[in-house]
């Protein structure tokens, strides 16, 4: 492009902005005509919410040969969503202004924008950068991890899904222990005065202080692009201990998608962030409203996969929906696609523009998919390969404590007759009271079975408070299908502790009965000093609390063979169950220590 015109001049000269933008390689070359295309796109849709064109600057060119901006600033009408159902006649608007800004450096695009509509003609040409490549791009010895955001695809609905920490310098106070599973979707570095904050999933890079020119942007532009052809080495460095993003072509061949999750938290922000609504689209092309929590809800538990071919195309559907949600893989991506009712679940802007859900979360990033390869996870529309989780698998075994008596249980509470004064002998809860009962560091034991529970038991020792959850099963295998509810039920109860009053469950457990049998709950100690005793080890500095899972359907001998044949490469059977075991155990442990709870499972030998 020519010499700009005043205005354009005007424009150009007097636009501040943070330093900052989203940074991608492009995949072939990208000429004015087409740029030209995709601003046409935006301006058409802008037509549709009576916008304007304010400014419009294609290539510019600044600073050297190598650096080309255009910029396009436009006003339109918005309306205010409180004020949506009013006749559209006397509905009143806002005004707002929004840019875009493409700057070109050599193979590099860097985007920033607001307001503006989505540029799908152009993202289908940009890679985003390598997750190693944007943080080596602006860290250094003396930059210090601030912030970290963190996602984890766990089998167990109750636990955590997104974690964020901050502080001072993260590399000394975070735990280390079983994290290569989780994937770090942002981060934050302070070096000196400067504090940039990174986000894979966008490939955005930005420079928190000041405002500056388009000039000054592009300087900064060119410095951090140099950086990323040249990244410094961040093997070293906390974000080493998780999943780290690989290419494609570095994972092994054939790998096959096990199981999907949809991030339905981060998806609820974003829509309501958006002002979206749900709709379905009926057979007479009418929509209705559709409650988006209590729907999506229905995703928010991992879903497995099965493979099929649809067309000749390899695609892996979910067991819970069929052939309704299914993922369609390519050479370098995985996609959340739908067919039938799901196919037609849209949502709608303020302005009654519709794009299906299933597009909305592929252009969010808002799922994560698991392999058959345990090593191996696909987030952020990105590849990621977890290191460390083998060397993990002789520590899961350390929390299993083999018990011989577990062979005789044949369920989890036996027979339960009116006016019983014990549990069956063959039930697992005769068995673990049998257990603590003999055991002399223990002073109380508490059936708090039914109702709002900590537990099936809670059992008080010295200084030590446990917690047991029991569950039970026909037969022993590698089923994860048992071991996900018990590990869910646990996780949830953990809940309840920290938040529960124990005061008030004291007094129901006070001359309480078991169901309608005459078994006291209260199996070992004084009810009327156990809450003296539990609160005191809830404030002792050494005091322990420990999450205790007793199951009969595991052998602690069988996983050890499982774990070993994985080590080895050797052939094994139920692969996808051990794998899908690990994560559970995986998720389980990791909960426990963020809860500042041990962790233990009470099994077969």
């Amino acid at each position: 492009m020519g010499e700009l015109t005043i205005k354009q001049k005007d424009y150009f000269d007097n636009f501040e902005i943070n330093e900052g933008g989203c940074f991608f390689e492009r995949t072939k070359k990208i000429t004015k005509t087409f740029l030209l295309s995709c601003i046409k796109d935006i301006k058409t849709e802008l037509s549709t919410k009576s916008g304007i064109t304010l400014v419009e600057i294609v290539r510019h060119k600044v600073l050297n040969e190598n650096v080309f901006v255009s910029l396009l600033v436009f006003s339109y009408n918005s309306t205010p969503t409180f004020l949506s159902k009013l006749e559209s006649q006397i509905i009143p608007t806002e005004k707002l202004i929004g840019y875009l800004i493409i700057i070109e450096i050599e193979n590099y695009i860097v985007l920033l924008s607001r307001h503006t509509p989505t540029l799908k003609k152009l993202n289908k040409f940009l890679k985003p950068i390598q997750d190693a490549n944007l943080v080596g791009a602006v860290f250094s010895d003396t930059s210090n991890f601030i912030q970290l955001k963190i996602t984890n695809s766990p089998q167990v609905s109750d636990a955590i899904r997104n974690k964020s920490f901050e502080g001072k310098d993260l590399s000394n106070s975070l735990p280390r222990y079983n994290v290569g599973k989780s994937i770090v979707k942002g981060t934050k570095l302070r070096d000196n005065d400067q504090t940039i904050s990174i986000s894979f999933s966008t490939s955005r890079l930005n420079s928190l202080g000041k405002k500056v020119t388009i000039y000054d942007l592009c300087q900064w532009c060119l410095s951090i692009i140099s950086a990323i052809k040249n990244p410094t080495d961040i093997s070293h460095t906390i974000l080493n201990s998780y999943a780290r993003a690989i290419k494609w072509s570095d994972a092994p061949e054939n790998m096959i998608p096990k199981y999907l999750h949809i991030d339905f938290y981060e998806l609820i922000n974003y829509i309501e962030s958006e002002k979206l609504e749900l709709v379905y689209k009926n057979e007479s092309d009418e929509f209705s409203h559709i409650n988006i929590s209590r729907f999506l809800d229905k995703y928010s538990d991992s879903l497995e996969l099965c493979t099929q071919d649809v067309n000749g195309i390899k695609c892996f559907h979910t067991k819970r929906f069929g052939e309704q949600l299914y993922v369609q893989q390519t050479k370098t991506s995985l996609n959340v696609k739908s067919k039938g009712r799901i196919m037609r679940l849209f949502l709608r802007d303020e302005n009654d523009k519709k794009e299906k859900l299933t597009s909305y979360i592929n252009k969010k990033k808002c799922y994560i998919i698991g392999f058959d390869n345990i090593n191996y996870s696909y987030a952020n529309a990105k590849l990621y390969h977890d290191t460390n989780i083998m060397g993990n698998l002789d520590y899961i075994l350390d929390i299993f404590e083999e018990k011989n008596d577990f062979q005789q249980v044949l369920s989890e509470k036996g027979q339960i007759v009116e006016n019983m004064l014990n549990f069956d002998h063959s039930s697992m809860f005769y068995q673990i009271e049998k257990m603590y009962q003999n055991d002399e560091t223990i002073k109380y034991v508490v059936c708090d079975d039914l109702g709002i529970e900590y537990a099936d038991h809670i059992v008080i020792g010295d200084n030590k408070i446990i917690y047991v959850h029991s569950k039970c099963a026909k037969s022993v295998s590698l089923s994860a299908s048992a071991l996900q509810i018990v590990i869910g039920q646990a996780m949830k109860n953990i809940g309840n502790v920290r938040y529960g009053n124990i005061n008030k469950k004291v007094e129901s457990w006070r001359n309480k009965r078991y169901s309608k049998t005459a078994i006291p709950v209260c199996r070992k100690g004084d009810i009327n000093s156990l809450e003296n005793a539990y609160q005191n080890v809830l404030k002792s500095p050494n005091g322990i609390q420990e999450v205790c899972l007793a199951v009969n359907f595991i052998s602690k001998q069988q996983l050890e063979i499982a774990f070993d044949k994985l080590k080895n490469q050797e052939p094994i059977n139920q692969k996808g169950n051990v794998i899908q075991l690990i994560w559970l155990l995986s998720s389980f442990i990791l909960a426990c220590k963020e809860a500042d709870m041990k962790c233990k499972i009470l099994c077969r030998p």
